[in-house]
């Protein structure tokens, strides 16, 4: 899968701000737009976004929330510097984004693995379409918007970016680029 500079779609795993504008009718049902907890694990993130279930959790004994992973809230897990993980009941899918041939494209892997071996043709039909659902949202909604975000970088209208309050992932990730690629005798490890 090609996609804008390496930076700019990886940008878009870092926030959730963006679900209800690229995707209104496939994330936004079940994820609200611009609600996430972000955990900074070295330059490693986790970012926990809540679903339109997650009231459901009150009634729950507190040491039962983390049992709750995708019936409540989802996570994204990002390796640094270009590594997305996402573990949902029917499938995960991780994402690997490399630099292009030219600074304003990238190269994106993404893989899907079953949590157990489809058994029938009907399991694995459905594990195809589940697949092929995410890569979709990904290349024509993550994607597209991403390139629209590298033209309007490339017409040289803006001066500089500047991440807001509610990119907070964008940030850290920013500042842990800006950290490895700083002279290691003056570095100060970010923080969140």
């Amino acid at each position: 899968m090609k996609g804008a500079n390496w930076k700019v779609s990886y940008d878009g795993y870092l926030e959730g701000y963006h679900f209800a504008a690229a995707h209104p009718d496939t994330v936004t049902p079940r994820s609200p737009s611009n609600r996430a907890h972000y955990t900074g694990l070295g330059p490693h993130v986790r970012i926990a976004f809540p679903q339109v279930s997650i009231p459901r959790l009150h009634h729950l004994p507190r040491e039962e929330w983390g049992k709750q992973e995708n019936r409540g809230y989802d996570f994204i897990r990002l390796l640094f510097p270009n590594f997305s993980l996402f573990v949902a009941p029917e499938m995960t899918q991780f994402a690997q984004l490399f630099p292009g041939p030219t600074p304003g494209e990238n190269t994106t892997v993404l893989n899907y693995i079953a949590p157990r071996k489809p058994e029938t043709e009907a399991e694995m039909k459905a594990f195809d379409e589940m697949c092929d659902f995410f890569y979709n949202v990904v290349l024509e909604e993550d994607y597209a918007l991403g390139l629209k975000v590298q033209n309007g970088l490339e017409s040289g209208a803006m001066t500089h970016v500047t991440f807001g309050r509610n990119e907070r992932g964008n940030q850290y990730f920013h500042k842990w680029l800006a950290y490895y690629l700083s002279d290691p005798a003056t570095r100060t490890a970010p923080s969140l």
